[in-house]
């Protein structure tokens, strides 16, 4: 209310005269304070980006004071205060900041909203800012292929592996983050496996139908959360050439020693390399000489020989006879040395022409 003025005349009468006067009265304006219709307002939206404008608060003050304008500031205790901002002509609420209730930013916020007018004057009442989460994250494996050894003959409901595939949602309400799973068999013509609600793959017809040993197979598998989103894995399945069932790995792409036809290479391998030193060894022996050591040894035994036959001759013999036999004994070892030395001449001529 603007100030006013308000004028009128007094009279005044006697028996003998009568007297007027002007009087005139300025009411002048006292400011009052606004003050707001409600002791607690709120307001709520969606995780999102800076910028983004929450649900109107609704706020309803009363001034007395006609035209007076109004002011609105936002309070929410210090830290959190931060993550909104309030538009102080008509106190419509803000993310102040990039806001994620994934990465624990509060779902509810208590603050207080003041309202000021021109005067100074002010009034608070309480505002509740709530922030959902929305489905902003999909499921995700730890490893993008998963790979097992199986055998065909396995019966139903053996357990593929010792592995739990489950993913894992990083949204934090519980109407997103739950997990189901599925697999895709669509490419072989029947349900060969089958998953659980914990990622448990488990052998659910009979595989010997459809797959032999020495054969890989690839399927999908998918991990969908409550909000709708999914992501996929591989999972692939090796049938060995052996009977035995063992789990390898969980990582892809395959090891040298995960080939099952590894084996087959390496017997092969190793079957040439055994041939590689039998032939080896042949041509060594072929080549290597041989009559140094037979003829050396015949020497050395001819040698023995001979000495034992001159010490029964000597003792049999009288010693006028002895004279003539040592002769002929040393007659006979110079012949044999001189045979020892052609055989040894022989020998290194056969080897010079060995080896040229």
């Amino acid at each position: 209310m603007a100030s006013k003025s308000f004028s009128f005349t007094i009279s005044v009468t006697d028996s003998k005269d009568t007297a007027t006067a002007t009087v005139t009265i300025n009411v002048i304006d006292v400011n009052e304070a606004p003050s707001f219709h409600q002791t607690s307002y709120s307001v709520t939206g969606d995780e999102n980006g800076a910028g983004t404008k929450l649900s109107a608060p609704g706020l309803s003050v009363a001034d007395p004071d006609a035209g007076d304008t109004k002011f609105y500031t936002l309070d929410c205790n210090g830290y959190n205060t931060g993550f909104f901002e309030m538009d102080s002509s008509n106190g419509d609420v803000y993310l102040g900041q990039d806001f994620d209730r994934d990465a624990g930013h509060p779902e509810t916020t208590s603050c207080n909203v003041t309202v000021r007018d021109k005067g100074g004057l002010t009034d608070v009442s309480s505002l509740t800012i709530t922030i959902d989460d929305v489905n902003d994250n999909t499921p995700t494996f730890e490893s993008p292929i998963f790979t097992f050894y199986l055998d065909p003959l396995d019966p139903i409901g053996t357990r593929v592996g010792d592995v739990t595939l489950s993913a894992t949602d990083n949204d934090v309400s519980a109407s997103f983050s739950d997990v189901t799973y599925d697999v895709d068999m669509s490419a072989f013509g029947n349900d060969y496996f089958a998953v659980d609600t914990e990622g448990n793959i488990t052998v659910n017809n009979d595989l010997s139908s459809k797959f032999s040993r020495l054969e890989i197979i690839d399927f999908k598998l998918i991990a969908r959360d409550s909000g709708g989103l999914s992501a996929t894995s591989t999972v692939s399945i090796i049938f060995p050439g052996t009977t035995t069932t063992t789990t390898i790995t969980t990582e892809r792409p395959k090891e040298f020693w995960e080939d099952p036809l590894t084996v087959v290479w390496l017997e092969f391998a190793f079957a040439f390399l055994a041939a590689l030193i039998v032939f080896i060894v042949i041509v060594s022996i072929r080549h290597c000489p041989r009559g140094s050591k037979a003829g050396q040894s015949k020497g050395n035994n001819t040698s023995l020989k001979d000495t034992k036959d001159k010490d029964r001759l000597m003792k049999k013999q009288p010693k006028s006879k002895l004279r003539s036999i040592n002769h002929l004994l040393g007659a006979f070892s110079s012949g044999n040395k001189s045979t020892e030395n052609n055989n040894e001449s022989k020998d290194t001529q056969k080897m010079e022409k060995s080896s040229k």
